[in-house]
């Protein structure tokens, strides 16, 4: 698609009152000094194509100014561009009026805002047409790419980068694994992961896993300050000690048992304390069954107390309620009820006052005043009336209401009375009384009869308790030992789990230098695409971070200088260099517009159509 502009016309456009501009085929030069319309020329070519001037802004001064610095009314301003697309000739032509109306009643127009008329080879248009018949040659974004050198350098990076990776074209991740031969990224992206997710995900891994390793030793040492130093000890050793003790502490038991129950008046005073204390159970059994039956009848009758009290109360707050919400109605009705009367007196003394015309001053005819008496006499009658009825619905809602508190007065005396005698009634049931004196008179017999028959035996039950002192330490030793054991197990475990973490984070960074070498791949491959297309411009398409993970940009360069930095000479030269390669890559070619020509000496060749601004001292713009 190749475009060019032939002719340019400005009519009252940003203080050009009319300029016409014949185009070369392939370079003009539009001349002049500051501020003599060079830069017009260029918004008026925007302003014509998409309603915008060359800075891409919709709200810019088109209108011509008098010597007060007022706009001029009553004029048109108009842009017409004759265009070759393609070998057909096309006319656009954008206008823009004030619209003045006229109101009804009114001998003067008023300034109602601007109206825009769209014409096509001379044909008036909508809008909507003429926008549609522009972007079936060329779309708005597209066109500020390829129109002025310095739009691309000045977009977002993002939006650059999109640009060049839409060139690119490189195809999908899997492909670039399969051309660089790595077999590991390919089958990873043949499951439909990406790289980027697969990154995050072993970062995160990684992560934890260190975490983990970190607080294995900290684990070990503190096991290992827990265990005291048995490791030289006999585990065997220490279980047949425990057993041979076990068996002597059985063998004094059974002769204890049997000095015991030789005796034969101690067995039975024995089973006289047991029956004495069984019958002393019985007692408080039976105590505490009667108890309990006793407590479960008082909680229910408690529990019907505050049943009843808690209606009382309920009954007794919507009774108040109910009063307060009356005394309030009362009152409004009262004050209501004073102004409806206020108003009644007022329109009752109210007459007809209006003699005259109230718009012309002339007074009514005899018939006409005699018909405005009636229908101000009726009016008022009616007025009268309705306010009566109001009158009679406030008094009978006041009565009402009246009635109601005096009601629900006596009702929650009533209930006050009600609340304080039942919360005065005690009807719970006394709990019994336990008397145990008799039988432990028993036991304490019994007992004492137990001591009297008693055999000595303190001898052996001396031996049975140093046996079981011994017993004791032996089985806390033995306890000690497996602890011990346990914990050194523990400790192999976490040496093992220490093992196989730090086998993981290996692999995980190995996974990771091979992600890295395919990110490299990748760079170097879409930068020799890409920097292919360009004769002088190369850009920078990542950058590699402190922590050696490469993030995306986009930046311009020339011989290794970015573009920020380049003199306004090589950033023209440079925008042109993009603007060929845009150009071809999609194929479509438009006028370019070079503003301050005068910093270049030598410009890039271009494909396209070239329309160079250039100051000079010329006080009048010139074209050539």
């Amino acid at each position: 698609m190749k475009i060019k502009i032939k002719k340019l016309e400005l009519i009252n456009f940003k203080g050009i009152k009319r300029l016409e501009v014949n185009f070369n085929d392939s370079v003009t030069y539009i001349r002049g000094g500051n501020g003599t319309g060079k830069t017009t020329v260029f918004d008026g070519f925007w302003w014509l194509l998409f309603g915008k001037d060359s800075q891409g802004r919709k709200e810019f001064e088109i209108k011509t100014l008098n010597s007060q610095g007022n706009e001029i009314p009553y004029i048109e301003h108009r842009v017409r561009g004759v265009f070759d697309v393609m070998g057909d000739e096309l006319v656009l032509q954008r206008t823009m009026r004030d619209k003045w109306i006229k109101d009804r009643g009114s001998c003067s127009k008023v300034f109602a805002g601007n109206e825009t008329v769209y014409e096509i080879n001379n044909a008036v248009v909508k809008q909507s047409e003429f926008q549609k018949k522009i972007c079936s040659f060329v779309n708005e974004e597209l066109f500020k790419l390829i129109t002025n050198p310095g739009q691309f350098c000045s977009s977002k990076w993002q939006e650059q980068r999109k640009v060049l990776m839409d060139m690119a074209d490189m195809g999908s991740d899997l492909n670039i694994a399969l051309k660089a031969g790595m077999t590991n990224i390919a089958l990873l992206l043949e499951k439909g992961e990406s790289v980027e997710e697969r990154v995050r995900e072993l970062a995160a891994t990684k992560k934890k896993t260190e975490t983990e390793l970190s607080a294995i030793p900290i684990r070990i040492d503190e096991i290992l300050y827990s265990i005291e130093g048995n490791e030289n000890r006999n585990k065997e050793y220490v279980k047949s000690e425990i057993i041979d003790t076990k068996a002597e502490i059985t063998g004094i038991e059974k002769e204890i048992r049997i000095l015991k129950n030789e005796n034969a008046a101690r067995t039975e005073a024995e089973i006289m304390v047991k029956q004495a204390k069984a019958k002393l159970e019985k007692a408080k059994a039976e105590y505490e069954a009667e108890k309990a039956k006793i407590e479960s009848c008082n909680a229910n009758i408690r529990y019907e107390k505050r049943k009843k009290l808690s209606n009382i109360e309920y009954r007794m707050a919507d009774c108040e309620r109910v009063i307060k919400e009356c005394a309030k109605n009362v009152a409004e009705e009262g004050s209501l009820q004073k102004n409806i009367e206020e108003e009644y007196r007022n329109t009752g003394k109210s007459v007809f006052v209006n003699s005259v015309c109230p718009c012309c001053g002339r007074p009514w005819e005899e018939e006409e005043l005699e018909s405005k008496i009636n229908k101000f006499n009726k009016s008022k009658e009616e007025r009268l009336f309705a306010l009566s009825e109001k009158l009679k619905v406030i008094e009978e809602n006041t009565a009402e209401n009246e009635k109601l508190i005096a009601e629900k007065s006596k009702e929650l005396e009533n209930l006050k009375s009600e609340y304080e005698s039942i919360k005065a009634e005690n009807n719970e049931m006394k709990l019994p009384v336990l008397n145990t004196a008799e039988i432990m008179a028993e036991i304490e017999k019994a007992e004492e009869d137990v001591k009297n028959c008693v055999t000595d035996t303190s001898e052996l039950d001396e031996e049975l308790a140093l046996l079981k002192v011994r017993l004791g330490e032996l089985e806390k030793e033995l306890g000690v030992i497996e602890r011990e054991e346990i914990l050194r197990k523990r400790i192999e475990v976490l040496k093992d789990e220490d093992k196989a973490k730090r086998e993981a984070i290996a692999n995980i960074e190995k996974e990771e230098q091979e992600i890295k070498r395919f990110t490299e791949a990748k760079i170097n491959m879409l930068g020799e695409i890409i920097n292919s297309k360009f004769k002088t411009v190369k850009f920078k398409l990542y950058e590699k971070q402190i922590n050696g993970v490469y993030a995306e940009c986009c930046q311009a360069t020339v011989e290794g200088v970015p573009y920020r930095d380049l003199n306004n000479a090589m950033k023209i030269n440079a925008g042109l260099d993009i603007i060929n390669t845009l150009q071809d890559y999609y194929d479509v070619y438009v006028p370019v517009f070079v503003d301050n020509k005068e910093s270049v000496n030598e410009l890039e060749e271009i494909k396209s159509q070239l329309i160079c601004l250039e100051v000079t001292k010329d006080s009048n713009i010139k074209i050539c």
